[in-house]
């Protein structure tokens, strides 16, 4: 299954009943008249001015607007972490003194940790 294709965006409106709605919307292709809804965000102004359902509209863009280049940017930290972390393991296995051995298997054992870290929340991710 693949998502809607293009940037999306946000547009909110006041309708003739009071109910205020944010509206998730995204353009097929670059000048399209005709743009997909993905999510009605609605609110009565009589409970509020309306901002938390714009809000959550523009969390939600922003997510998905930036969610490829996180995860390219994730994948990238990830191969950089495992590099750091073999650079120490073989830092630490020549290292004379214990306490700086000690320090370097510490960074190897955090580094692969947070690279552990990173490619679980990337799975989501994908």
């Amino acid at each position: 299954m693949e998502c809607t294709k293009g940037k999306w965006y946000a547009e909110s409106d006041i309708l003739d009943d009071g109910l205020f709605t944010c509206q998730v919307l995204s353009h097929v292709e670059e000048g399209d008249d005709c743009p997909t809804v993905i999510a009605n965000l609605d609110g009565y102004i009589g409970n509020g001015d309306g901002t938390e359902a714009e809000a959550n509209a523009e969390r939600i863009v922003k997510a998905v607007n930036c969610h490829d280049d996180l995860v390219e940017a994730g994948k990238k930290l990830v191969k950089w972490l495992h590099v750091l972390a073999d650079d120490a393991e073989k830092t630490a296995k020549t290292t004379r003194f214990i306490t700086m051995r000690e320090a370097w298997e510490a960074d190897t054992k955090n580094y692969r940790a947070t690279a552990k870290d990173m490619e679980a929340a990337l799975a989501k991710a994908e």
